[in-house]
């Protein structure tokens, strides 16, 4: 059994980017990573923003991905008429904003896991795994990309197993976003 981890175009080792990549480009490199380590037909789990990613790559991929595990997913990152508890263009906005401000100190560990707030080591751990992942600048300009892809209409596409996971007590995704992808995912 094999596993790999995959950090988004733009983040990690990876160069930096001149501009955000849309979702389409993301699939390839999910594809070039299968590709590369040798993977057939794998299991794909992916957390927040990503599981987007994701589900895209499943459904136009099939043959690619055998099974998905969804966590804490967001599918649509601002409100819309059906989708109405993901924030608002400017709640949206003002968030990012505070996040970036406190990137790389540990900070928003309150928002990750508000259990382990006061946990000096765990706090150092995030500050220092944000500021390897990316620079400030570059997390707000991913983040505005990843924030852009909305697969409500891919959801009901998809023909792979997919197992949907959330915590209720979730304070930085609202389990609205995984309950309606289970009530959306087309599971025959």
């Amino acid at each position: 059994e094999r596993r790999a981890l995959m950090d988004r175009i733009g983040s990690g080792l990876s160069d930096p980017l001149d501009r955000p990549p849309d979702l389409e480009t993301e699939v390839g490199d999910v594809l070039a990573v299968l590709d590369a380590t040798g993977a057939g037909r794998a299991a794909i789990m992916a957390y927040s923003t990503s599981a987007a990613l994701a589900v895209q790559t499943a459904a136009g991929h099939p043959e690619r991905v055998r099974a998905l595990v969804l966590y804490a997913g967001i599918y649509r990152a601002t409100a819309d008429t059906d989708y109405e508890w993901a924030r608002g263009s400017e709640e949206r906005a003002t968030a990012l904003e505070e996040m970036v401000a406190r990137w790389g100190t540990g900070a928003n560990l309150e928002r990750i896991a508000p259990s382990l707030v006061g946990d000096v080591a765990t706090q150092e751990w995030l500050g220092r795994l944000e500021r390897s992942s990316a620079s400030p600048s570059a997390m707000l300009a991913l983040a505005e990309a990843f924030g852009s892809a909305d697969v409500r209409e891919v959801l009901p596409t998809l023909r792979v197993p997919t197992l949907i996971l959330h915590r209720t007590g979730d304070s930085l995704i609202d389990v609205r976003h995984s309950r309606y992808a289970a009530a959306h995912v087309n599971q025959r």
